[in-house]
């Protein structure tokens, strides 16, 4: 988990013209309508996810410099996350955002 949000906030580059992403895998849709993104070695007992939600937040912030053109992919299900049967109150790891850019 560390190493994806070490790849996705502290290396990337401070600055550039397009920041592209994808995603795809798993992910789930809470109550709350915070989506989730399972990570490969997520299991039902540590279901490791990054909070697509947090990401997207954090990356129009100046937390990981500027990108003035985002592009993303996410080729990921959408369960509903109680059909799962997983914990509802999956916790959720917010990521460092900082000022609006």
């Amino acid at each position: 988990m560390r190493t994806i949000t070490k790849a996705l906030i502290d290396d990337l580059s401070k600055t550039g013209d397009l920041l592209i992403f994808f995603w795809g895998g798993h992910g789930v849709v809470d109550s709350k309508h915070s989506r989730r993104l399972f990570c490969a070695d997520a299991t039902s007992s540590n279901p490791r996810h990054i909070s697509l939600n947090s990401l997207l937040t954090s990356w129009r912030t100046d937390t990981i410099g500027h990108f003035p053109k985002q592009i993303g992919f996410v080729d990921a299900c959408q369960n509903y996350l109680e059909y799962m049967r997983l914990a509802s109150t999956m916790p959720e790891d917010v990521l460092p955002s900082g000022t609006p850019c």
